[in-house]
């Protein structure tokens, strides 16, 4: 298990040592406020510790530059002010900040993967669409960048949705980006792996939810139990690294207390570095990315490689956008 530390003024959550053969991964545990100033200058002091530390990939929550909407349980409107808020705070890729930030990766020698609000003039008539994106970031440049497929809520008034599920190589292996609610469909990671994933990032604003009383079981922190269980579970299907990043503190804005818990975990679906209810950096060092990708489909779950069974003949039904209830007669 990771080994709390103080790094200067920040807290750290490391498993392995420093320096060990293989790849070091991390992600932030981060206080976001919704000042863009103040999120990007924390981007530089995470990406500083990081580096200090080893880490040769930092994955940061969603929309930790701009801040998330502070009311995304309205289905049906939000106020003007959240619109006007993102729009005008955000970003287009590659822009001033991507450049800033290639600059670190650089001069740190990292990849980094960011979340904020992306505003693209190719769309929307010259007036620019705005996304909820995570961008992935080299000492070459911007790599790729994930937006948003699946959008709850509110986002739906702000955010346009994404089209594509995307793989981008990377000298730490192949890296596929999801973000908050992709998480939440187990189609999108999948075929993350099956273009040859082999990290799957995922930033994400995500409270932790009230106590669930079910059949006289209580849960406490509701919504927090289903991203651990998420999260787990989408690394040991499709047997990959999945490294989640998110917001941490109350946001008296929003309403509501962030679940944190930032953390990677392994391609069996055991956790091996994770951070708490603290801000902070967790670290795991000495990854043999390919190689426990290769051991999770050979040895550890009774040798089953679940991409090499699967049978997509008979899954057609999944594709179709709209299924009715007993179509299919069983016979």
């Amino acid at each position: 298990m990771p080994r709390g530390h103080a790094g200067g003024d920040v807290q750290i959550f490391e498993a392995g040592n420093k320096g060990a053969p293989g790849v070091s991964l991390a992600a932030v545990n981060m206080a976001v406020s919704y000042d863009k100033r103040a999120n990007s200058e924390k981007y530089e002091h995470y990406l500083d510790v990081a580096a200090g530390r080893g880490a040769q990939l930092v994955v940061f929550p969603e929309q930790s530059l701009q801040g998330y909407l502070w009311d995304p349980k309205s289905y049906w409107t939000l106020p003007p002010e959240q619109f006007e808020h993102h729009y005008q705070l955000a970003e287009p890729v590659p822009g001033a900040l991507t450049e800033r930030l290639t600059r670190l990766a650089a001069q740190f020698g990292l990849y980094l993967i960011v979340g904020l609000t992306e505003r693209n003039d190719a769309y929307g008539a010259g007036f620019g669409n705005l996304f909820n994106s995570a961008v992935l970031i080299g000492p070459e440049g911007v790599l790729g960048v994930h937006r948003k497929v699946h959008t709850p809520g509110g986002e739906k008034h702000i955010y346009a949705a994404g089209d594509r599920l995307e793989v981008f190589p990377t000298p730490l292996g192949r890296i596929g980006v999801l973000i908050c609610y992709d998480a939440c469909f187990p189609e999108a990671p999948r075929i993350q792996a099956l273009r040859g994933a082999e990290i799957i990032a995922m930033p994400t604003a995500w409270a932790a939810g009230t106590t669930l009383k079910v059949s006289g079981t209580e849960t406490p922190h509701y919504l927090g139990y289903v991203t651990d269980l998420f999260q787990r579970v989408r690394a040991i299907e499709n047997q990959v690294w999945f490294v989640s990043s998110n917001w941490v503190g109350t946001d008296d804005r929003a309403g509501w207390e962030y679940y944190g818990h930032s953390r990677i975990v392994h391609p069996a679906g055991v956790v091996v570095a994770e951070a708490g209810w603290e801000e902070g950096l967790v670290i795991a060092h000495g990854l043999d990315i390919r190689g426990e990708i290769l051991r999770a489909r050979t040895a550890y779950f009774y040798g089953d490689n679940f991409l090499f069974d699967r049978r997509p003949e008979v899954y057609g039904t999944i594709a179709e956008s709209r299924v009715m209830q007993g179509r299919a007669k069983v016979i």
